[in-house]
């Protein structure tokens, strides 16, 4: 009798430790992240394209969304649905008698330290206007970047930096280009492009740029305003001058 009662323990002590490392596995398996497809994330797609990679915004700030993703994931292969997963994660806390709540925050954390970040800026179409990677060395700077850099010498209001930072969404840019075709300072002067302008430094948060396009709506024409409001919806990066 006692070797039975002795073998009979061995055996569960066997199945608890099988059981734990199954849960173990399972869990580390159904926690896996997916690498997304980074190639598709480019100037000129669409928000919708982009989440489908990257998933929800981490933050946002006006037309700026900041999003967190690993780029060191390994591919999963499960492929589950929510429900699915939720079971199979309860399966796995079970299996392992708990312990995935001791070492599953530990592993949270390692994989939260390798998490890179992407800024990514859209137009009013939700389309992508530029985009900032944390873990990419030696891109070109950003739009805050070009302005303040033109901003330290602005030999010229047609200057590519103001340009660019424009295109790429930046509102202090946007609003200077829109006082650039209000005023013709450095151009001809043009109301629906400073129209378009100062929509877009607006829908970029810049704090003055609403009210002056709406002050400019009312002194212009139907027509012209509609030509304004249309190309604010369809904005894309327009052609800069060379440097």
């Amino acid at each position: 009798m006692t070797t039975l009662f002795a073998h009979l323990f061995r055996c569960s002590a066997i199945a608890m430790i099988a059981a734990s490392l199954t849960g173990c596995l399972s869990y580390h398996l159904l926690t896996e992240d997916s690498p997304p497809d980074l190639s598709v994330i480019k100037i000129g797609a669409t928000r919708e394209t982009v989440e489908r990679e990257l998933g929800k915004p981490e933050q946002k700030e006006h037309n700026i969304y900041t999003y967190e993703y690993n780029p060191q994931a390994a591919p999963n292969k499960l492929n589950m649905s929510k429900s699915q997963l939720l079971f199979w994660m309860a399966f796995a806390d079970v299996a392992s008698m708990g312990l995935t709540a001791a070492y599953g925050p530990g592993i949270q954390r390692a994989k939260d330290a390798n998490k890179a970040e992407v800024a990514i800026v859209y137009a009013p179409n939700g389309k992508v206007l530029s985009l900032f990677r944390t873990d990419v060395p030696g891109q070109k700077q950003d739009g805050t970047g070009l302005f303040h850099a033109w901003l330290q010498s602005p030999a010229s209001l047609d200057d590519q930096r103001l340009c660019l930072a424009a295109n790429q969404g930046y509102a202090p840019a946007q609003f200077t280009q829109a006082m650039r075709y209000g005023y013709g300072i450095g151009t001809e002067p043009d109301d629906i492009k400073a129209y378009m302008w100062a929509r877009l430094a607006a829908f970029g948060g810049h704090p003055s740029a609403e009210e002056t396009a709406r002050g400019w709506g009312r002194k212009m024409n139907t027509k012209d305003v509609e030509k304004g409001e249309a190309l604010f919806r369809e904005f894309g990066p327009a052609d800069c001058p060379s440097a």
